[in-house]
Parts: structure tokens; sequence; C-alpha cells
């Protein structure tokens, strides 16, 4: 039994054997010096004949040759680049395939190995890189190659081992894999154009971050815009390749294995430059807006440019359970790229706009995005306090989704969701919800675009009539009912004109962001919530002790919150003192004026009217609704 098992070994062994020249080095790699673009740069190659080797011509850097194959080859560029504060590294590159197919692609490479410029990894499959330690690589794959467990054969990905030789690996459960984009166009916005044949124009931007984990890398292929990147990824250069000073080398690499990718690659230009020093790049585009169109859509692109590249700022940012944030974000730049990273992985759906603060949550953002049948939908991601992370670690994903979703679908005033989905990498919720073109009732109020910025948008609202005023505050009441019928004991204060939706039923309004109420958090009318707080008296004479946000001890802040935003509706503005409860308008009718008053009037928490009070009330039950539930 023991002979009769060696022979199985050997071959085993051999067939091992049999794939390492794709993924290693072929022979001892050689090296030369070139300058080209005005800077001095290190070529390596496995094949030291001048007519394989990378070399100038015309301008361009030859990086390989059609007639060759088995070979790896790198130019690296004499100086190490600094990553401290990010740059852009705008590229462009020539491949013709000869051996039937695309060739097999490029990389590019930033690494601080202990090989330095003498660094080279495998051909073949290893695209000139796997094997180099201390790298971050960026591969431009037109080969599809299953040992390494391409896609297809036109991919980008960016992978990385940190320390350890990286590898070209593109399987999912891969730890060297860290994005991948591999959606062939014309399928969608994001999609990937053909890499092989004409020239293509690359730009990678990179923006480090002062907590590693939220430093970024955007890769954009010709046609994508600055406001729609081909690939993102979460990754921090300096870190992954150990460059404790910021100081990393970078190069391009390519790799050929067999005949069917034989290629030539022409590298036509590149151009690195810190993020700090773009003025005058955004400068120039304005000049040039100016002079081309007068500076109107040229303008818009150079905010989308200053937006883009500016630094990225990660004060209080957290990965999911970190005590660090605390729901007061100063934007919502860490939620825009988990909706986008969510997008990446998503077959189905392709993104249509990115609108920019439309509400007053600046720490959550969403995207417009379109379902393969054509229907569109609003993706919100939304950023996790310690609070809110340790519900979701507690119940999981799959609990709070069965309750944003099928747990109430039926209820004609609350709005289900469609998805739900957990970025924890980054501490961020991705919520999917039906898109409402009519948007919210403050939308309708004042009669605004709900996918326009919250600063400009909501400008002049005309008061409501009194009937109007009867139908909408019936339905909001019953969707307090709703929502409590499912086991919370209030809204948590996140009932205002902004959550409630129209489009779920015709004429209708529903209760919108139900995971606000689920996850705890803090709701955006707090400050007005607190002011009316104080104001009440309580059977202890103040308030309770302890009392923090969302603890409304005696106070049923369901009913605040109904008066403010029937106060709203009658004035066409929001309360802002506690001062309007006191002095309302003559012109708010005398119903809306008696339900103002039962809530605000006494000022006392243990007298105010229930709910189903306000239900009762004759301007309110005097509603019929056509539907039962």
């Amino acid at each position: 039994m023991a002979s009769s098992s060696w022979p199985g070994l050997c071959i085993c062994v051999l067939l091992l054997a049999s794939t390492i020249p794709t993924l290693v080095s072929a022979g001892k790699p050689k090296k030369h010096s070139i300058s080209w673009m005005g800077e001095d740069w290190t070529a390596v190659s496995t094949n030291d004949n001048k007519q394989v080797r990378p070399r100038v011509e015309g301008g361009a850097v030859v990086m390989s040759n059609a007639a060759f194959n088995q070979l790896a080859s790198a130019i690296w560029m004499k100086d190490p680049i600094d990553v401290n504060s990010g740059f852009t590294l705008s590229f462009s590159y020539r491949i013709y395939g000869t051996g039937g197919g695309n060739g097999n692609g490029l990389a590019v490479v930033f690494q601080n190995s202990k090989d330095a410029r003498d660094a080279l990894g495998g051909s073949g499959a290893g695209l000139g890189y796997a094997g180099i330690d201390h790298a971050v690589a960026v591969e431009f794959d037109t080969h599809i190659d299953k040992q390494v467990h391409d896609p297809n054969d036109r991919h980008i990905a960016v992978h990385s081992m940190g320390a350890k030789p990286v590898t070209a690996d593109d399987a999912g459960n891969s730890p060297n894999r860290i994005a991948i984009n591999y959606v062939k166009c014309p399928s969608g916005s994001k999609c990937i154009p053909e890499l092989a044949g004409e020239a293509r124009n690359i730009q990678i931007v990179y923006r480090a971050a002062s907590n590693p984990k939220y430093s970024t890398l955007s890769v954009f292929v010709d046609g994508s815009t600055t406001v729609s990147s081909t690939l993102e990824a979460f990754v921090d250069i300096k870190q992954r390749t150990g460059a404790k000073q910021g100081q990393v080398y970078v190069g391009f690499t390519v790799g050929i294995g067999d005949a069917s990718t034989a290629q030539s690659l022409f590298l036509e230009s590149v151009v690195i430059t810190p993020l700090q020093g773009m003025m005058a790049e955004w400068l120039l585009w304005t000049m040039f807006g100016i002079m081309i169109t007068g500076g109107g859509v040229f303008a818009l692109f150079t905010l989308f440019r200053v937006h883009q590249m500016g630094s990225f700022k990660t004060g209080k940012y957290a990965p999911l359970g970190d005590k660090e944030y605390d729901g007061e974000e100063e934007d919502g730049s860490v939620s825009r790229l988990a909706v986008r990273q969510w997008l990446r992985g998503s077959m189905t759906y392709q993104p249509v706009k990115w609108p920019q603060d439309i509400g007053l949550r600046r720490s959550k953002a969403v995207a417009l995005i379109q379902h393969t049948t054509g229907a569109q939908r609003i993706a919100a991601g939304l950023r996790l306090t310690p609070k809110m992370a340790s519900i979701i670690k507690e119940y999981g994903v799959d609990a709070l989704h069965e309750v944003l979703s099928s747990a109430v679908c039926e209820h004609p005033f609350v709005e289900a969701c469609d998805a739900v989905d957990l970025a924890s990498d980054v501490g961020c919720l991705i919520v999917l919800r039906p898109f409402r073109q009519l948007g919210s009732l403050r939308d309708f109020m004042f009669r605004s675009d709900p996918l326009e910025t919250f600063v400009t948008k909501y400008k002049y609202a005309e008061p409501m009539p009194t009937p109007k005023i009867a139908v909408l505050g019936r339905q909001v009441l019953e969707a307090v009912v709703g929502v409590r019928a499912l086991g919370f004991p209030n809204l948590g204060g996140h009932l205002h004109a902004g959550n409630m939706l129209f489009g779920k039923h015709k004429g209708c309004i529903a209760f919108s962001d139900l995971e606000n109420v689920v996850l705890g958090e803090p709701p955006v009318t707090r400050s007005i919530l607190d002011k009316v707080m104080k104001s009440f008296k309580f059977e202890s004479g103040k308030l309770p002790p302890g009392s923090k946000r969302n603890d409304w001890g005696e106070m049923d802040v369901d009913v605040i919150c109904f008066g403010l935003l029937m106060y709203e509706l009658a004035t066409g503005i929001s309360m802002q003192s506690v001062s309007d409860i006191d002095d309302f308008p003559d012109s708010i009718g005398k119903d809306v004026q008696d339900a103002l008053h039962s809530i605000f009037k006494v000022r006392k928490a243990k007298q105010l009217p229930s709910i189903d009070d306000l239900i009762e009330m004759p301007m309110f039950k005097s509603v019929f609704f056509i539907f039962a539930y």
C-alpha cells in the first residue's frame, strides 16, 4: 500500500509544478534604466533581449512584445512617492493581443518590497506582480485564467496581502482580493469597457484618511466620471505596504504566459499629482469652462472635482461597534462609499443619480438606483452608532429585514423596505426602498424636487387648509398606531414631515425610515423636542433623573411630534422655539388650534392627550378611508 501511493504523489507534484511558470518568474530578472516622461525609471524583466524588455519607442514605453511569451516585466519610478496625503495617478495605455485573444493585461503596483526597484512577480496570470511582498496591486486583466479564479476576460481588481507576497487570486473568499468589478459594458454606468484594443485612459485617485480603515482607492476608466467611478476600494496603501514614513515605489507590471496571451502593450503617458496640489487642475477646468460655455456647465463639473478630490475627513467615523462614532458625523462620506461598494457587488442594480444632502441627517447618504426590471429605488447608507451596532449584533440583519419589510408591508401608512444589508467593515447599514416621485410631505408642502439639496429646496410653503390638514393628520395618527402595533412604545422622535412619504397608496402618506426607530437613531428634531420637553411639568417637578436623548420619561413623544407637524402644516414653517406655542397665528383654523391647544397649552406630561384621544377629535374622526387593514 505504501509503495502504491508514491506514483499518485509524484503525479500531484508534477501537476503543481506545471502551473508554476505562469505565477512565478521564468528566469532571473535583469534590470536596466530608462528615461521617460521626464523621470528616471528602473526596468526589470525576465528576458534581457532588447526587443523584449521594457524600452522607450516613439514617446511610449513598450512593456511587452507579442513575439515572446513566458515573460514578466516591470518599470519602477526611481524615487518613491509620498502617499500620506493621497494622490492621483493618470495614465494611458494600449494593448494588442496577437494570440487569438486580448493578451493578459497589466497592473499598477504600489510597493515597499525588500527588493525595492528590483521587484518582479510572476509571468502569465501573475501579471508581473504576483509574488511581490508589501504590495498593493491594481490589475487590469484581459484574459480569463481559471487557476487564479478570474471571473471573465475583462475585470479590474485590487489585490494585497500586506507584508506577505501578493497573489493574483480573484476568488471571492480570497484574503488577497480587496475589491473587484467584472461587469462588462454596456450593462450600466459602472461597467467596464473593452480593456484591450483601442487606447484607454485611466485615473487612480487615492485618498488617505487619518483612520486607515477609511482610506479609499478609486479607479476611473475613460467615460467614468468623478461622481461615478468604475471601481472603489477601502484600502490604506501606507498600512498595507508597511511604509512607516508613507514612501512607496510605484510602477507598472505585465505578465505573459503561453502564446494565447501574447500581447504588445504600450504605456503612453503617466502623471502623478498629490491631492493637495490639485488647485491648478481645478482652475484649469474652470477657465476651460468659462471659455467654452460661459461657465454654466463646467462650473458644476468643477464643483464635483473639488468635492471628489478634497480631503477625506474621518474625525468621528468608526467601524461597526467602535465607540468613536457618536452619531454626529460631519458629512456622509463613509455612508456614500458604503453604498457605492454595495452597488459594485450588485448584479441587478445600477446607479442613476447621487443626490447630495437631501435631508437634515448629513451622516446619511442616498442614491437613486434602477433595477434590471426598470424599477427605481432609493439606496440609503446609515452610519451606525455603538448602540445601533449592538442591536444588529444581537438580533442579526435578517431579523431587522423582517421587521422592516414583511412584517409591515400590508399596513397602508407604514413604508416597507425592499432589502437590508450590512457593510460591517465601515459600520454602515444599507437600506433599499421604493423611490416615491412625489417625495415627502415636506416636499409636497414646498413643491420641491425630493432629490434636490435640503438647503435649497425648502424656501417657501403655503399653509394648508384645515380639511387637508385633517386628512393628512389622520393618516399620520394611523401610521403611529401601525408602528406601535409592531411592539415599539413610540417612534423615538422620528415623526416629522420629512419622514412621511407620498405614493404607497394614491393620495396617502406613509411613515418611512422605520430603521431609525428600530435601532434608536437620535432624531433630527431633537433640538426643538428637548426645548418643548423642558417646558413641561412632570409629576416629580423636574425632568426624569438622568434624562437623555430619546428618554422621554412620562411624556408621549409621538403626541408632541404630531403637534409640531400640525403646526408646520398650518403655518408653512417649522416651530423654532417654545415661544411659538404661546401665540398661535390667527390664520390657523379653529379645529387645528383646538388640537394644538390640547397638546401644548396644558404643559403637564400626564395630561397630554393620547394618540387615541387625538383620533377621536371631531376633525380627525370625520376622516374615512376606503380600505381596511
